[in-house]
C-alpha cells in the first residue's frame, strides 16, 4: 500500500473538477464539482457549454482526487504526496494571484 492509498483508507474518495469563471460584471469565482456530476450533466463539453452560457469566461483549471476528512466527513481534503506540489493547487494560486477578488 502506498502513501496515497494509506491516506485514503477508510475514507470516501472522489474526483473533482475545478473551473475559474468570470461573470459579466467582472467577478471571478472558482467552481468545483465532482466528476460524477460532470458525467450526469452530459460530460465535460456539455458542462463547459452550460458554463459558457452563464459566464463571460470559463477556464478549466484541472481535476484532482480528494477524500473525506477523517475528522469530519462533510469536509474533504486533497490527496497529495508530501514530496510533490499539487498541479491543480498551483494553477488555483496562480489564477488567484493574477486577479483581484
Amino acid at each position: 500500500m502506498n502513501n496515497l492509498e494509506e491516506a485514503a483508507a477508510n475514507r470516501e474518495t472522489f474526483s473533482i473538477v475545478v473551473y475559474h469563471v468570470m461573470d459579466a460584471k467582472g467577478t471571478h469565482r472558482f467552481l468545483s464539482m465532482d466528476a460524477l456530476s460532470v458525467d450526469d450533466l452530459g460530460g465535460a463539453e456539455a458542462v463547459e457549454a452550460m458554463l459558457a452560457r452563464q459566464f463571460k469566461s470559463v477556464e478549466l483549471l484541472g481535476s484532482a482526487t480528494v477524500a473525506t476528512s477523517p475528522d469530519n466527513p462533510a469536509h474533504w481534503e486533497p490527496l497529495d504526496r508530501p514530496d510533490e506540489i499539487n498541479p491543480l493547487w498551483e494553477r488555483l494560486m496562480r489564477a488567484k494571484s493574477a486577479r483581484r477578488y
